[in-house]
């Protein structure tokens, strides 16, 4: 027997090969193992998990983990005696950090290694997780294991964004981006559109990725039909390249105007290179329709001759003029246009008339003429402001207009996000804890 033991053991594999090929089976299958637990809690919190996260583990663990940790404690314990070795013994360890920084660069040239995915709903978490329990149990294995792929995929291929196709319900939601503007269109059937896209940004911060895209995946969204851009300010558009890239809208609305910074142009260029079409609109043109619902263009005063050049001859004053009509409400939405623009709409007798009125210019003094709020006889009012000017951002002026009309005024910066429900003809206001 013992010589029928040391024969089987000669077969055996063996070797420095052999060693490490089990070392890197044994950490691919711990990393995956890590994976696949901890993904339904990476999507609910940011929205995406990573397609090459086993592999470069496997590369970065030793860089990290066996050459710049050891380096760095030892470190640590020398320079109690000698700052001078204690900071070459640092530098050494960075060499491990420089690497690993090195390889996820590389990775993230790569759009897929990254999988952005809408937020998952309580129900299919608890669902993942109790088909991840059957697969080690001993309740028909095969059964369990095609349970728990059923439900993977409806992480990748998310069931809500299909069930909207048979909603009748639309929704105007005035997001809470800080001092900037953006809309979100949901029509029936499920169909969406933005309107604007910046707000509070830092070389830290993007509006885009941290409040609105989280906001569109929360909701389920993975695609926009269309995105609005009012005028060229970073206040409307600084989000919106992110968003292009996450949500590949159909179609991008401009006003025409070739924008005043580097930044614009870059996000004219990088909607060309994903092939998303441009569109300038005329004046009283559809944008998006359905049965129940028209977003159109009333005005674009980059290209109407009925309004003089004096009148538009800053960038603000240039803004699309965009309209949202419903069975139950209608909203205006005027960019940054100010008194200049709101009286020559209303001498031009403009029909502005509506029920929900985005006020212009974040609510300032210069815009939001009572002539013109008069014009629109709304019954509400929305402003989108950030919160570090509540003097100026609405205006002392709109807030006695208002008090003075009786027209209630919405403030994100005072309320956060605001969402107008249409279903059956009724119509209902409801505030959302959304906001930076």
């Amino acid at each position: 027997m013992k010589q029928k033991r040391s024969q089987t053991d000669e077969h055996k594999p063996s070797g420095p090969f052999f060693r490490l090929s089990q070392w890197i089976i044994a950490a691919l299958l711990v990393s995956v193992t890590a994976t696949i637990g901890t993904a339904p809690l990476l999507l609910h919190s940011f929205n995406r998990i990573s397609t090459v996260g086993p592999v470069a583990n496997i590369l970065l663990e030793p860089l990290l983990c066996l050459w710049s940790l050891p380096f760095g404690l030892m470190a640590i314990v020398v320079h109690f005696f000698d700052l001078t070795a204690s900071g070459y013994l640092l530098q050494i360890g960075s060499f491990g950090i420089k690497a690993a920084i090195l390889i996820t660069d590389f990775f993230k040239r790569y759009e897929y290694t990254t999988l952005w995915l809408p937020t998952p709903p309580l129900t299919l978490i608890i669902l993942y997780f109790s088909s991840l329990g059957l697969c080690f149990s001993n309740i028909s294995r095969n059964k369990s294991i095609s349970l728990f792929l059923g439900t993977a995929l409806l992480f990748i291929i998310p069931p809500q964004h299909y069930l909207k196709t048979f909603s009748t319900t639309s929704e105007l939601v005035f997001l809470d981006v800080g001092q900037g503007s953006s809309t979100l269109v949901t029509f029936p059937g499920g169909k969406n559109a933005l309107i604007d896209g910046g707000g509070a940004s830092s070389s830290k911060f993007n509006i885009g990725e941290s409040v609105i895209a989280k906001y569109l995946w929360h909701r389920g969204i993975t695609h926009l039909e269309t995105i609005v851009i009012t005028h060229p300010d970073a206040d409307h558009y600084n989000g919106i390249p992110f968003l292009l890239k996450r949500f590949r809208p159909d179609t991008l609305w401009i006003n025409g105007e070739p924008g005043h910074d580097e930044e614009y142009t870059e996000l004219i260029e990088l909607a060309r290179k994903l092939k998303i079409v441009i569109k300038t609109p005329k004046d009283n043109i559809i944008l998006l329709k359905t049965n129940e619902l028209t977003l159109s263009n009333v005005s674009n005063p980059f290209l109407n001759s009925e309004l003089s050049p004096n009148v538009t001859s800053e960038s603000n004053d240039r803004s699309l003029i965009l309209h949202l009509k419903g069975k139950s409400f209608s909203c205006l939405l005027t960019g940054d246009i100010s008194t200049r623009v709101e009286h020559a709409l209303v001498q031009n007798k403009t029909d502005l008339k509506s029920s929900i009125l985005l006020s212009s210019h974040h609510g300032s003094k210069t815009s939001n003429s009572e002539e013109f709020i008069a014009a629109v006889n709304p019954k509400q009012i929305v402003v989108s402001a950030g919160r570090f000017k509540p003097m100026h951002f609405p205006s002392p002026e709109l807030r006695s207009i208002c008090l003075k009309k009786n027209i209630p005024l919405l403030v994100t910066s005072e309320i956060g996000a605001i969402m107008f429900r249409q279903n059956s003809g009724t119509l209902k206001m409801t505030i959302l804890n959304q906001g930076i």
